[in-house]
């Protein structure tokens, strides 16, 4: 199945991207801020595929991870902006 592979290549280059951005944490911020708009629509599908009764309660609990990631991806960036400023 295409859409198989095609997630985890997607999974496979966003985890190389998160590597670049580990040599630099200061000047590398663009990567984790398309981490965070892409998580933050992930949670916007899953949300939306169970209220429109396309998939189950797991889903939901699922999407938990993406949250906290959002949630940690925020966090990075709102510090590398207090950093960048001082």
């Amino acid at each position: 199945n295409i859409h198989y592979y095609n997630f985890w290549g997607f999974i496979l280059i966003m985890g190389i991207g998160f590597w670049f951005v580990s040599k630099d944490v200061t000047k590398n911020y663009a990567i984790p801020l398309v981490g965070t708009l892409g998580k933050l629509a992930a949670i916007g599908v899953w949300v939306y595929t169970y209220a429109i009764g396309s998939a189950t309660f797991w889903v939901l609990i699922a999407s938990t991870g993406d949250l906290l990631l959002s949630i940690l991806f925020i966090r990075y960036l709102l510090l590398i902006k207090t950093i960048s400023i001082k």
